[in-house]
């Protein structure tokens, strides 16, 4: 999580729209990543649903010109919340947590090592001691 707050940050500092798709592309990835250590048996679907309407909703709530206004008392928040509503950045929201989405398919849930969990039943699901409590 570490790594990609610090690309996020070093993506911010690349010139004109390059920076801002860097950086919004890796927010929302990082809210992915915190919904996975919050959530840790959500389904990658339903991650990357609720990471892109987390990424969205805080662009929404620029419109409101509320997060320009706490960043002028409390600088971080820029970083948090942003401060100008563009578009673009809800697109970029829900392509960042696709491409975490993506990854995590591809990484740590798709690998030998994470076998898929299987209910009593043996469908896709709970793990079985689960099912059986």
């Amino acid at each position: 999580m570490a790594v990609v707050v610090v690309a996020g940050l070093l993506g911010r500092s690349l010139p004109g729209l390059v920076g801002d798709i860097v950086g919004g592309l890796l927010y929302a990835v990082l809210l992915y990543l915190l919904l996975a250590l919050l959530a840790p048996r959500w389904r990658t679907a339903t991650l990357v649903m609720a990471a892109a309407v987390l990424g969205v909703t805080v662009e929404l709530v620029q419109l409101t010109g509320l997060p320009a206004r706490v960043g002028d008392l409390w600088a971080p928040a820029h970083l948090l919340l942003g401060s100008t509503f563009v578009p673009r950045d809800l697109a970029v929201a829900v392509a960042g947590a696709t491409l975490a989405a993506l990854t995590d398919r591809l990484t740590r849930r798709g690998s030998a090592s994470s076998p898929p969990r299987v209910t009593a039943a043996g469908a896709p699901g709970e793990d079985v001691e689960d099912a059986q409590n």
